[in-house]
């Protein structure tokens, strides 16, 4: 598990959020569909890892943009920072399978309609799970953080637009 002290996750995950409003878009609904889809091609990353023969080499980017929806979650829909919702309190995780299936879930149970404090913790538990898959595969949770910045920078270097985003550069 990732051994930074809450106050430097919390910091490190405050400057992500900060970063990654550069590109929010003006339709802020589509942020929980983009949660459900992240999730799902993580867990397919661990899936392709297992059943396929694949590498992990897309973890760090399907675990990027998992985060940079959760951020775009708090910003756009809750007002919370995203440091606040970052938690040590979820259950550790005895192997990466067991860490994609309670990501999976846990991103499943996440609604709008949920109360702010059941959002809240759904929120930190799923960050906790991105980090936990991190530990997992020797990937840094924060470089992960900083090469989706990068990346999001290189696709849209004034700001989100639709006519960026539909000629992005992959």
């Amino acid at each position: 598990m990732d051994k930074r002290t809450d106050a430097d996750m919390k910091a490190m995950l405050n400057e992500y959020q900060s970063q990654a409003a550069r590109t929010l878009s003006d339709t802020p609904y589509d942020y929980m569909l983009g949660v459900m889809g992240e999730a799902g091609e993580v867990v397919d990353v661990i899936k392709k890892h297992l059943y396929h023969g694949h590498g992990i080499a897309k973890l760090p980017v399907e675990v990027g943009d998992l985060c940079w929806y959760l951020a775009a979650l708090c910003t756009r829909k809750f007002g919370w920072s995203l440091g606040s919702c970052h938690c040590n309190g979820f259950v550790t995780q005895k192997t990466y399978v067991s860490a994609a299936y309670s990501l999976f879930y846990c991103v499943t149970e996440l609604s709008l309609d949920d109360t702010e404090e059941e959002s809240h913790n759904m929120i930190g538990a799923v960050l906790f799970l991105c980090r936990e898959l991190c530990s997992f595969f020797n990937v840094d949770f924060e470089t992960v953080l900083d090469e989706n910045i990068e990346k999001l920078r290189d696709r849209y270097p004034d700001k989100f637009s639709y006519k960026a985003s539909i000629n992005r550069k992959d």
